[in-house]
């Protein structure tokens, strides 16, 4: 029996150098999304996701890859931390008083 029902996704972005302009960031990968289906989630399909998307980085010569999650985000935080990633710096966006 064959699911043609998306029951996720994930996608990246190989160019963080914005068409040649940034040039420090060649090489730099990024994981912009993903997302799973709450009915499929804590069965894998998302460290299968992302570990085919980080392969599919080295693919395109992106040595090193990077990924966002909000500040209050912590079961991704939790879900990125599996894959060895650590948080390299807060941003804190909007206004504050």
């Amino acid at each position: 029996m064959l699911c043609t029902d998306r029951i996720g996704a994930c996608t990246c972005a190989l160019d963080q150098t914005q068409g040649g302009r940034l040039s420090a960031f060649q090489g730099w990968g990024a994981l912009q999304d993903i997302e799973i289906d709450s009915d499929w989630r804590n069965r894998g399909i998302g460290h299968w996701l992302v570990g085919h998307a980080l392969r599919w980085m080295l693919l395109g010569d992106m040595r090193w890859q990077v990924c966002s999650v909000a500040p209050d985000n912590t079961g991704a935080q939790r879900f990125y931390r599996r894959f060895g990633w650590n948080l390299l710096v807060h941003d804190y966006k909007g206004w504050v008083r």
